[in-house]
């Protein structure tokens, strides 16, 4: 996962108690993709993303790529 610069000022999470969001005082802030319980991709402000493979076991993270900010026109 990557690394926010500060410190951690907020941590939200969702009602099935899964953390959504976190962000530092910088203003800095990651936000986290589910499926089902498992994680599966963490979106950064720098605008790079991680995405996770898991195996068979609950919170077993196989593989984890990140991949770097691009030009794309995605919005949020």
């Amino acid at each position: 996962m990557g690394q926010l610069k500060g410190r951690i000022n907020c941590i939200k999470y969702d009602a099935l108690g899964r953390r959504i969001e976190r962000t530092s005082t910088t203003g800095e802030w990651q936000r986290y993709s589910y499926d089902g319980m498992e994680l599966r991709s963490e979106e950064n402000s720098d605008g790079t993303w991680v995405s996770y493979v898991d195996g068979n076991e609950f919170d077993e993270h196989l593989w984890h790529g990140a991949q770097p900010a691009s030009n794309s026109s995605a919005t949020k």
